[in-house]
């Protein structure tokens, strides 16, 4: 059964420019504990996204963990941020092996999944907000569409 969602907001983005706009804008949608699963083609900028929101928390040097299933990044206030590239997974164990669930037990966080289709996102603790971010691509242009769960 998939994640029931609720629609938040669109965006058209043209540049990098204009993405780099509607990543503060998702930004502001997200509290402190939560995860955020990134839905779209390769070169759709889920990577990107990312980067650019652990930039506004003021973590730099962000890259894909597509070789390595998961990154931690620390955070002076809120907890840390915990990146998986889920695109090389070929089972939920592999999952289950970066010490996924236990992110859940932190009072704070934040959570990027990336291929957030190879996982059962229903899993995802209630007490935890998730947010799914779909990216589509058209030639330079990228629509971007925020959902809540």
């Amino acid at each position: 059964m998939p994640v029931k969602k609720e629609f938040i907001q669109k965006w058209n983005c043209k540049d990098l420019s204009e993405f780099r706009e509607a990543a503060r804008e998702v930004f502001r949608h997200l509290p402190d504990r939560m995860v955020l699963a990134l839905s779209g083609p390769m070169g759709a900028g889920k990577t990107e996204m990312v980067k650019l929101l652990c930039e506004q928390q003021g973590v730099r040097d962000v890259v894909s963990p597509t070789y390595a299933l998961h990154h931690r990044y620390p955070l002076k206030t809120q907890g840390d941020i915990e990146h998986l590239d889920l695109f090389r997974m070929e089972n939920e164990e592999e999952l289950d092996s970066t010490g996924f669930w236990d992110f859940f037990f932190e009072k704070q966080g934040w959570i990027f999944i990336e291929w957030p289709e190879k996982m059962n996102l229903e899993q995802i603790p209630d007490d935890w907000s998730l947010f799914l971010l779909d990216l589509k691509v058209d030639g330079d242009s990228r629509e971007l569409s925020l959902f809540r769960r």
